[in-house]
């Protein structure tokens, strides 16, 4: 819908209008006056002005509902866009129960951010010691053209600054036009080449520490507002969530590992033992028969 749509409308309406009451006084109530006397208002000042008034009006009213059906708009179009991610942050939480790879569960996730949170691209970073930057562990985009751009970024770490903004002060960052930002990541400018124009990072975290960020590229501007930065927010602590089951699963085969060790060793102190105490007996009975013997 074209803008001031039913503002025009409402214009035209009182224009019509004007000329319709100026031809009626001009053939039929007061004919002694030319139509272009009366489209003046030349017979009539108080006429000239009750004309303005109605215009107004129908202008008035065309521009409050333009201003409602727009509010409407958006407000559905928001509406939309919290169903999509919160389908997305759904289909995380069934990743995260699911999945016992860290790496299929980094995928998914990016893959679903895309497919379902309608994404044009999505990716997770970890970081690298003191590298400058977070090393890509998986990536997702809405078509092949943009990951075949994105992919062509050399390095195994990219210098993303929501990225790490997000990962050294533990909170989310975004940017709602990314055409102002001073982001030097490899693959900002495919990335605005193909319609990007807004991105975010999230902190994921592996048992209280963030250890990376999960990104996310939008196609509108002003996209990430605070109820989408919070569903965002939530379905990178559920990676983390994963993370620090993955984790916990990791020590609990570590310790299953040391306490079978220390069992195995246990059985194998027992059975030398046994076996000493076997050694024994049979050496107290060849002195008992030595001494006997003697006698």
């Amino acid at each position: 819908m074209p803008k001031l749509y039913f503002t025009w409308i409402g214009l035209a309406a009182g224009a019509v209008y004007w000329l319709l009451e100026s031809g009626l006084h001009a053939f039929v109530f007061t004919p002694q006056f030319s139509l272009m006397q009366t489209l003046a208002g030349e017979y009539d000042p108080n006429e000239l002005f009750m004309r303005t008034v109605i215009i107004l009006l129908l202008a008035g009213m065309g521009a409050v509902y333009d201003i409602h059906a727009r509010h409407r708009q958006r407000l559905f179009a928001h509406t939309k866009r919290l169903n999509r991610l919160l389908d997305f942050l759904s289909h995380v939480n069934q990743v995260v129960q699911r999945q016992t790879d860290e790496q299929k569960a980094f995928q998914e996730t990016c893959t679903a951010a895309v497919e379902r949170g309608g994404f044009r691209f999505a990716w997770i970073g970890l970081r690298e010691g003191d590298a400058d930057g977070l090393r890509p562990v998986a990536k997702a985009a809405c078509s092949g053209a943009v990951l075949n751009d994105v992919l062509r970024a050399k390095g195994d770490c990219i210098p993303c600054m929501l990225g790490t903004e997000a990962v050294s002060h533990g909170q989310p960052a975004h940017c709602n036009l990314m055409t102002e930002s001073q982001c030097s990541a490899a693959w900002r400018e495919p990335l605005l080449e193909h319609g990007c124009r807004s991105a975010a990072a999230f902190p994921v975290r592996r048992e209280h520490e963030c250890i990376g960020a999960f990104c996310v590229y939008a196609e509108d501007k002003g996209f990430f507002k605070d109820d989408e930065i919070r569903i965002l927010d939530e379905a990178a602590d559920d990676i983390s969530h994963t993370l620090n089951r993955f984790a916990a699963e990791a020590q609990r085969a570590q310790t299953k590992e040391a306490m079978q060790k220390r069992l195995d060793e246990l059985e194998r102190f027992k059975k030398a033992t046994v076996q000493r105490e076997f050694r024994i007996k049979e050496l107290r009975d060849e002195i008992a028969a030595l001494k006997g013997g003697k006698e």
